[in-house]
């Protein structure tokens, strides 16, 4: 099993068990604990989530030999292209 795979199995586990969290959150007696009990709900399926995606990007990069920078404009100059302009927030 890849690690990718591992980590969406993860991810849907994380789902199914928020989604069985989220339910429990109706026999809370207040809206505070309503809405503490719905962010955990969250965070089940969240997280494993989160992970995944990091898991397939970090498989990506390694796949297309990117690995070494991470960096699309020092990718697109090793492939003989012109490095697209740079996006800051700032």
């Amino acid at each position: 099993m890849k690690v990718r795979h591992f980590f969406w199995a993860l991810a849907a586990l994380g789902t199914i068990l928020g989604g069985l969290d989220f339910i429990t959150t109706i026999g809370a007696p207040g809206a505070p604990q309503q809405a503490a009990a719905a962010a955990m709900a969250l965070c089940w399926a969240i997280f494993p989530y989160i992970f995944a995606r990091a898991a397939d990007e970090m498989v990506r990069l390694y796949e297309t030999g990117n690995y070494e920078t991470g960096n699309k404009e020092e990718a697109a100059k090793k492939g003989g292209e012109e490095a697209p302009p740079v996006k800051t927030a700032w």
